[in-house]
């Protein structure tokens, strides 16, 4: 009896430890230097762990990400330095939505993907990339002409992720917006990606309706 006591114990303490891990590991340092804080990286080369920054994984020149034809990207976020997603929602709903409630609301961590040429070759915006007063912070769609993709993750500010520093979104999480372009992207097509915050309206006249912070981090990239 005491030999099951102990096993179990030892199962709980290994659990626990494994649930801290997994919420409370520090970002590699190897971000910060190579990218600073308030940034986006754009590995080409698998999704980047938190723990492990490895090099390889990036084609970072002069302040661009640059991938190959008909590649794909998957991301992390590294947030302004002292920050946490509750802090930057927290400043978002206090400089910009008074009208805000938490009970008619899903907070939310959003990504969005803008890129200089349709599939078609067109060019989509006069300069790339688009000023942040080209990137509507009402939003109540998906996706638009000029935007190829608005990706959200809940943000539940009760759960510990609303106390991360740093998150990440994999390939798969965009595959279905971006493989056409990424397909036919030419050398020097551009993307851009945008990580906020924001909520999306629920129990109200206006539901279905995302209000959106500016961006915060960003990140450009070009393809070879």
């Amino acid at each position: 009896m005491k030999k099951i006591l102990f096993i179990t114990l030892l199962l709980t303490f290994g659990l626990t430890l494994g649930f801290m891990q997994y919420f409370f590991t520090d970002i590699d340092p190897g971000y910060i230097t190579k990218f600073g804080y308030g940034s986006i990286a754009v590995s080409t080369k698998g999704y980047p762990a938190i723990d492990k920054f490895d090099e390889s994984q990036y084609n970072f020149k002069n302040g661009k990400f640059y991938v190959k034809q008909k590649g794909e990207i998957n991301l992390r976020a590294i947030l302004p330095e002292g920050k946490t997603y509750r802090m930057l929602l927290n400043d978002f709903v206090t400089s910009k939505r008074p009208d805000y409630t938490d009970d008619n609301a899903e907070e939310k961590m959003i990504w969005r993907v803008f890129v200089s040429h349709s599939v078609k070759g067109e060019k989509i915006y006069s300069s790339f990339p688009p000023a942040a007063s080209d990137i509507l912070s009402e939003v109540t769609y998906a996706t638009s002409e000029k935007e190829l993709a608005f990706v959200t993750k809940n943000l539940h500010l009760w759960e510990e992720h609303a106390d991360w520093k740093t998150s990440g979104l994999e390939y798969k999480d965009l595959y279905d917006q971006t493989y056409h372009w990424f397909f036919n992207a030419k050398p020097g097509w551009q993307m851009y990606i945008v990580h906020t915050v924001g909520y999306l309206e629920v129990h109200t006249t206006t539901s279905g309706r995302y209000l959106v912070e500016d961006p915060i981090m960003t990140a450009l990239i070009e393809v070879e």
